[in-house]
This record gives C-alpha cells, structure tokens and sequence, in this order.
C-alpha cells in the first residue's frame, strides 16, 4: 500500500514540477511542452510516473495531447482563472442589454399608470 502512496505523490509532484516550469519559465497558451522522453530526462521522471504526471496536466486542462506530434500544447496556464469564451461573452452582453431594455420598459409602465391614473381623476 506504502508503493501505491508514494507512485501517486509521485506523478502528483511531477505535475506539480511541471506546471512550476509553466509559470516560471513564461510559457503560455499555444506553446508546447517538450516530448514526453524529454521531460522524463529534463524531471528526472520514470516512464510511468511521467506518463502519469501528463496525463494528470491533461485532466487539469492544463495540456492537451498533439495527435502525430508527441509532444503537449499548453492549453491554460496553471493558475490562471478560466477564460470566457466568445459565446460566454456575446451572451453576457446580451443579458445586460436585456437588463436595460427591462429597466426602460419598466419606466414606461410606471409613465402610462401615472397618465391613467390622471385621467381617472
């Protein structure tokens, strides 16, 4: 059970080594991450705690697996808030022009009761 423990602080640690190098070396989105041998080598990593260690990143979102390449795409930087995407954006605005549509409409409905109430008078 002790091997278990210490096979998963390891890859853990190794991500961790990983998305340290990420942040301090400046990478950002887009760039990629050397061939898995070549982190092995550069993190001291066994094949397997290294292939667990990325696909760990992989599951964080921090990286994404290059079909044909062998190598990682950074895809978020560690730390770093989600960003919203286009759609996230387009119907933030959207809710907002909707809030002041109400808002106006609002005004006008409290305008018409007052003329009514007027005439009523």
């Amino acid at each position: 059970m002790a091997d278990d423990d210490s096979n998963a602080a390891g890859y853990l640690r190794l991500a961790e080594r990983i998305k340290d190098h990420i942040r301090e070396n400046g990478l950002n989105v887009g760039d990629r991450l050397p061939e898995r041998r070549q982190i092995e080598q550069d993190f001291d990593g066994t094949p397997g705690t290294t292939r667990q260690a990325l696909d760990h990143l992989k599951y964080e979102g921090i990286i994404k697996g290059e079909q044909g390449r062998g190598g990682y795409k950074i895809v978020k930087i560690p730390g770093d808030p989600d960003p919203m995407s286009a759609d996230q954006v387009a119907l933030r605005r959207l809710v907002a022009a909707l809030r002041d549509e109400v808002a106006r409409l609002a005004g006008e409905v409290a305008e018409l009761r007052r003329e009514l109430r007027g005439r009523r008078t």
